[in-house]
């Protein structure tokens, strides 16, 4: 019998065992996903091992969300991460980090080094890389079309969503935490890029945020109604 591949979850416990991982994290393990997961600062951090289109690889990622807010089965409220685009060498040739996979463990063998490397080098900063839900807030706001990004020490951080659903989601996680500065920055964003043109929806700005808001709205914990349409009612009253 050939050997069998490693399952996620004990590819999962491996990482944390050899990649200075904290041991406090969980595995949680859904229909679509198994992720090794840390909840802290109103945040949920996963770890996540897929396979790659290629037989025989997997690939790994993490995201940062707010749990329990947003679409079922969306990303909203959701960030990803990025390694550096550094040059590597694969099977004797070149090609760049991310563009590759790694060797899905089989049977008694080894764990792909690279994988360890890479794992130990990068995954805790992104994991860690947004402080708690006033950063994932201002990350959201970032850009004016697409989403905008955030660097440190070579990874990139983004929301999952564009800009404009982007801004949405964070005048939702403002007034569901209180945080005035938040949503006063997020509420004047749309006057600000009020004749930005946003490519592949064929509005502007404005009229891109009122769509998602419409999208959004029913399942908002707060009330977002001031965001409805191309032309807002004015800032309400406290």
């Amino acid at each position: 019998m050939a050997p069998r591949r490693w399952t996620k979850e004990r590819t999962l416990a491996e990482l944390v065992s050899r990649c200075d991982l904290p041991s406090s994290g969980t595995i949680h393990k859904s229909n679509k996903q198994t992720a090794l997961v840390y909840t802290d600062s109103g945040l949920h951090r996963q770890l996540l091992v897929y396979p790659d289109r290629q037989p025989g690889l997997l690939r790994w990622q993490v995201d940062v969300k707010v749990p329990d807010l947003g679409r079922p089965g969306t990303a909203d409220f959701a960030t990803r991460y990025t390694l550096p685009r550094e040059p590597v060498i694969r099977d004797g040739r070149l090609t760049q980090r991310y563009d590759s996979g790694y060797d899905w463990p089989i049977g008694d063998g080894p764990v792909d080094q690279r994988l360890i490397d890479d794992v130990r080098r990068f995954a805790a900063s992104m994991l860690w890389f947004l402080k708690d839900r006033q950063e994932l807030g201002r990350l959201l706001l970032a850009g004016n079309g697409n989403s905008g990004t955030w660097e440190n020490n070579g990874i990139t951080a983004s929301p999952w969503s564009g800009a404009p659903a982007g801004l949405v989601q964070a005048l939702i996680l403002a007034r569901v935490t209180g945080d005035t500065e938040l949503e006063a920055l997020a509420y004047d964003k749309p006057e600000r890029e009020r004749d930005h043109i946003v490519i592949g929806f064929g509005g502007t700005f404005p009229q891109a945020v009122g769509y998602w808001a419409e999208q959004i709205v029913p399942h908002s914990p707060v009330d977002i109604s001031d965001l409805l349409g191309p032309g807002r009612p004015a800032r309400r009253k406290r």
